[in-house]
């Protein structure tokens, strides 16, 4: 009620389409296209915003466990989106710097929005974690764990590793699926349930039989990707022009984050990291990270 500028239900419904998307588009910019599931600044029980609580060292000295999958977008992935509202999302969040993003980003048509928009949950989520790691180490703080599921789940609709998928592994429900899962697929969530119970414990995922899954930081950032082959990897600070929000966001007030804008001009970062398969080493890329640019 308060982005639509009125005070009752009777109000809202006597405005336009076009007024109700602005104020849409205005408040999923302002909680980074989150709108449901932000917390709510009361002035009472939370009376800062959590970005201000984490960047000023005022949260929960705790260990952490954070990361996210290699198709968080799977759900949006077919999406469209004009250019011109492209625009208009992009000055809310980054104001002076939203044509620089574009110029930077190469996006001049719908379909260079559409693909940049419909990557946005799996990069965000993807930097998002990097940045909250580098920020606990930056302060101080007790270990913070990463992981990357990078697992594609069998089925028909090739969805790949899209988001909320792990859950089926951490809590080892996969019978409850429709997915012609293998026994593969229930060894490996045995080991994945394995160290979601080892870290609810002790804050410590590692356990007897399981790869060490070493905490991240600036010395060695490595990060826990989560497939049958599971292993410890260096994920590449690809320094894609999508970064802008988050870069811009921590560096102008901590100066904490690593990527500089000389770098973010690149344009052919190394969306590749090391795994294998049956033992033999292979270049695989960051799930649907790959669409937009290319290896290097």
């Amino acid at each position: 009620m308060q982005e639509l500028g009125v005070t009752d239900i009777m109000q809202a419904r006597k405005l336009s389409e076009h007024a109700v998307l602005d104020a849409f588009i205005k408040s999923t910019a302002k909680a980074n296209g989150a709108i449901f599931f932000r917390p709510n600044v009361d002035g009472y029980l939370l009376t800062k915003d959590s970005s201000t609580i984490a960047l000023s060292g005022e949260h929960h000295d705790i260990d952490y466990m954070v990361g996210s999958t290699s198709n968080e977008s799977a759900t949006s992935a077919n999406n469209t989106l004009p250019l011109e509202l492209y625009r208009k999302k992009l000055q809310v969040q980054l104001g002076d710097q939203a044509e620089k993003y574009l110029e930077t980003a190469g996006v001049h048509t719908e379909e260079d929005a559409s693909a940049h928009q419909n990557t946005q949950m799996t990069d965000d989520m993807l930097y998002g974690t990097l940045a909250w790691c580098e920020l606990q180490n930056k302060k101080g703080r007790r270990p913070s764990y990463r992981y990357f599921f990078d697992y594609n789940l069998p089925g028909d609709d090739n969805m790949g590793a899209f988001h909320s998928c792990e859950h089926w592994f951490v809590f080892r429900t996969l019978q409850r699926a429709w997915r012609p899962f293998t026994g593969v697929d229930y060894d490996f969530a045995l080991k994945v349930s394995a160290y979601w119970v080892n870290f609810a414990k002790t804050g410590n995922p590692n356990g007897k039989g399981l790869p060490e899954w070493t905490p991240f930081t600036v010395g060695s950032p490595k990060t826990m990707c989560l497939n049958p082959n599971m292993a410890m990897q260096e994920l590449p600070i690809a320094p894609r022009p999508v970064l802008w929000r988050i870069w811009h966001w921590a560096a102008s007030r901590t100066g904490f984050w690593t990527v500089k804008e000389e770098a973010a001009n690149k344009l052919r970062p190394r969306f590749m990291y090391n795994t294998s398969v049956d033992g033999q080493e292979i270049k695989k890329p960051l799930g649907t990270i790959k669409k937009n640019w290319t290896q290097s």
